[in-house]
C-alpha cells in the first residue's frame, strides 16, 4: 500500500483536531513512532487490537475510522487477517461481518 488509504486520512486529520502528535498516539496505543507513522502515511494498517486502542484514545468508534468508501468488510478483513486469530475466529468474524450483525 503506498497511497494514502481513507484509514489514514482519518487518522492524520483527527491527530490534527486533537491537537495530538503521532508520537503522542504511539505512547499511549503502545506501538512504535515508526508504526504511527506508517499507519498515518498509509503504508500499512494496524492489528485489529491496535485499531482498537487507537480509538479509544481519539474518542471514536473503528468504524470511524475504516472505509467508508470502499468496501468495509473488506478493509475490516484486512485488518483481522494481520491479527493473531485463530482460522476459526477468523471465519466466525467473516460470518458476523457477512450477516451484518455488526452493533
Amino acid at each position: 500500500m503506498t497511497e494514502s488509504t481513507d484509514f489514514a486520512k482519518r487518522l492524520e486529520a483527527l491527530l490534527e483536531e486533537r491537537g495530538m502528535t503521532q508520537l503522542e498516539l504511539a505512547a499511549r496505543v503502545g506501538v512504535t513512532r515508526a508504526a504511527m507513522s506508517r499507519y498515518v502515511s498509509g503504508d500499512r494498517e494496524p492489528r485489529f487490537v491496535t485499531l482498537v486502542r487507537i480509538a479509544e484514545e481519539l474518542d471514536v468508534r473503528v468504524e470511524d475510522l475504516i472505509s467508508s468508501a470502499g468496501d468495509p468488510v473488506q478493509t475490516a478483513l484486512r485488518i483481522v487477517a494481520r491479527t493473531p486469530l485463530t482460522d476459526e475466529e477468523k471465519a466466525q468474524f467473516r460470518k458476523v461481518l457477512d450477516e451484518g450483525d455488526i452493533e
